[in-house]
């Protein structure tokens, strides 16, 4: 069998959670030697841990397809054709949007519902594309994977797919190394294990920052000796990121790391007293596995995906509450989040990216064979 992977979407190193999801379903097809199945891999650019061509993986970059406008006219104009004449089985789109005039059998990933529910978070441009073709391309694949039921809910609402269609599989937990020993980075910043809380992907409006920001002040005017900082963490991209970067700078005790490396992120999941992780929407919320992953308690929001991931290993609070978000980071300071942390190891069994990655494989194989 012949697998086509597109993976034009991504833009490494920047795509943070989907791309964090490729590579935890793709790269063990890379990896694994035994499996008997020849992929060709479509991006723009290699992924990062990409080694070379294998006899059985294979990949066509398009550099040109880093802007939206050359993907869309390679994927919907050039693929229908070029694809059919590379007798691939089954086409695998792990980004949202198949190819509408492709023939062959389609497997797409949907990870979202934001082209509908928050637009502004994608773009007016793409998600009006995203609104025009997710549909039309989902009604036309063979099958759908959503990663949580909540988005499953969504593809069904917004794209009017019979949800019989629709397989959910969950994304894993960390792909992270085990808890760090090592201090490095905190004393580089003049941080010490626990005196910190901190959030991750913080600038943009979908996660929440100006609360975050607004909640931390209030706590610490409610408890004006505790030294408890806020770590920030995210690239900065764009007019909007810029404003709320002035903003964290203009607050006493926050401290902004901008985008760091895994073994930095995983310093700071094993010595924070607790991830701020109150989204507005998340189709899934890969960060709430991966704190718990390290034994690091989750503040979450009670909407979307985020209890349906978190289990009962979180604080849930409303995320337009500003109060609860402050009330939440007093529980991190001062109450024993040791049951909470309990919670959420436990919680993690439910989640495995080597099983994701399989039963995203059976999907693929399944809908070849029925081509």
């Amino acid at each position: 069998m012949k697998i086509g992977i597109n993976a034009l979407y991504i833009k490494w190193g920047i795509n943070a959670g989907t791309e964090t999801y490729f590579t935890n379903i793709v790269k063990p097809w890379y990896e694994n030697k035994k499996i008997n199945i020849h992929f060709v891999l479509y991006c723009n650019e290699a992924p990062p841990w990409w080694d070379g061509e294998k006899n059985n993986f294979k990949i066509k970059i398009y550099p040109k397809t880093k802007s939206l406008k050359n993907r869309i006219f390679t994927e919907q104009a050039i693929f229908p054709i070029s694809i059919t004449k590379k007798n691939i089985d089954v086409f695998f789109n792990p980004g949202y949007v198949g190819i509408v005039l492709l023939k062959i059998p389609q497997v797409t990933i949907i990870h979202d519902g934001f082209a509908w529910v928050y637009p502004k978070e994608v773009g007016w441009y793409k998600s009006i594309y995203w609104r025009i073709l997710i549909p039309m391309a989902a009604k036309r694949a063979k099958k759908i994977i959503a990663v949580s039921g909540n988005t499953k809910n969504d593809v069904v609402k917004f794209c009017g797919v019979d949800e019989e269609k629709i397989e959910v599989i969950f994304a894993g937990g960390s792909h992270f190394e085990k808890k760090s020993t090592n201090l490095e980075f905190l004393e580089k910043n003049f941080i010490s294990p626990k005196s910190f809380v901190h959030c991750v992907g913080f600038f943009k409006d979908i996660k929440n920052p100006i609360r975050i920001l607004e909640a931390y002040k209030l706590y610490k005017s409610r408890s004006p000796f505790s030294k408890i900082k806020l770590v920030l963490t995210g690239h900065v991209g764009g007019a909007r990121a810029v404003e709320i970067l002035k903003y964290a700078k203009s607050i006493d005790g926050v401290i902004n790391m901008g985008r760091i490396s895994d073994p930095e992120l995983v310093e700071l999941y094993s010595n924070s007293l607790g991830l701020i992780f109150p989204s507005l929407y998340e189709g899934f919320g890969i960060p709430i596995l991966e704190a718990q992953s390290f034994n690091c308690p989750v503040v979450t929001s009670n909407v979307s995906s985020m209890p349906e991931v978190a289990g009962s290993g979180a604080l849930l609070v409303d995320p337009l509450s500003v109060d609860e978000i402050a009330r939440a980071i007093y529980k991190l300071e001062h109450d024993d989040m040791s049951e909470l942390v309990a919670n959420g190891h436990e919680n993690l069994k439910r989640f495995s990216w080597p099983n994701a990655s399989e039963e995203t494989l059976e999907i693929l194989m399944a809908a070849g064979c029925q081509s």
